[in-house]
């Protein structure tokens, strides 16, 4: 299991303890998959070259390579780095992650099974989307408002099945590596390759102007949701100083004699 944050991977190892005590062998790596991937260990039914399934959930809001994140997975599927041997993606797997074929399993049976969230089918959702994405980003570091299936699209995998949840706002896809011959597969990863140099190289420039950018943005989101919270009490004194107004006033009924009191 991979994360880039390691209290997250903490959290995660002891709930994997807890639930599946039964599988002992799970490593939990704190890494970016775009950075690194493990070779799966080698098992009976292949050579450990690749894995035979994939899950991501939710990994593609918070990467500025998406499209390349997909791809990089799909090249490492059993099926990527060698057609011929027979990977297990077995039908339990796949009713468990709610997903249902419609191609059967062939040779090529090595999956991506992915949920996301994004676009909705939706204009209205789409533009509240859009309305507060920047401040979902600063805040979460989540872009939620990305159109997953033309990402999925440009990765160039192939789409097996796919189902949309939540106003269309919850993808779930069911990806494998697509048919090809030796000659477009070669160029499929060099043009991979390509683009991986090219996202190493621009990384640093990229840290960089992101800083630049983005800290003034914060400094002027910080001004705007405390100006958005002193309006807001305002707002609060302002209500509750109408209501007193309207408020009956209670007659103070007139305080009788001491003697009144006695009787």
């Amino acid at each position: 299991m991979m994360d880039k944050s390691p209290r997250m991977l903490e959290l995660a190892k002891a709930k994997w303890k807890e639930s599946h005590p039964q599988y002992q062998q799970a490593d939990f790596i704190a890494e970016s998959a775009l950075d690194f991937l493990p070779s799966p260990n080698k098992t009976a039914s292949g050579d450990g070259k690749g894995y035979d399934t994939i899950i991501s959930t939710m990994s593609l809001c918070s990467t500025p390579y998406p499209s390349l994140l997909i791809r990089h997975l799909g090249l490492h599927l059993n099926s990527a780095l060698s057609m011929g041997q027979s990977a297990s993606l077995t039908s339990s797997v796949a009713k468990k992650a709610g997903i249902a074929s419609s191609k059967p399993l062939s040779e090529n049976n090595s999956r991506i099974l992915l949920l996301e969230h994004g676009r909705s089918y939706f204009g209205l959702v789409n533009w509240l989307l859009d309305r507060y994405a920047s401040s979902q980003a600063l805040e979460h570091g989540c872009w939620w408002n990305r159109d997953v299936g033309k990402i999925v699209r440009d990765s160039g995998m192939e789409v097996v099945s796919l189902r949309r949840k939540n106003f269309g706002t919850t993808w779930i896809y069911e990806l494998k590596y697509p048919e090809m011959t030796e000659k477009e597969r070669e160029d499929f990863r060099r043009q991979y390759e390509s683009e991986m140099e090219e996202m190493r190289a621009r990384m640093p420039a990229e840290k960089e102007a992101s800083e630049k950018l983005w800290k003034p943005e914060m400094e002027q989101m910080v001004i705007r949701m405390r100006l958005d919270t002193w309006r807001e009490q305002k707002r609060k004194e302002a209500d509750e100083r109408t209501e007193a107004a309207k408020a009956p006033t209670k007659k103070r009924e007139p305080r009788g004699t001491i003697w009144e009191s006695v009787k």
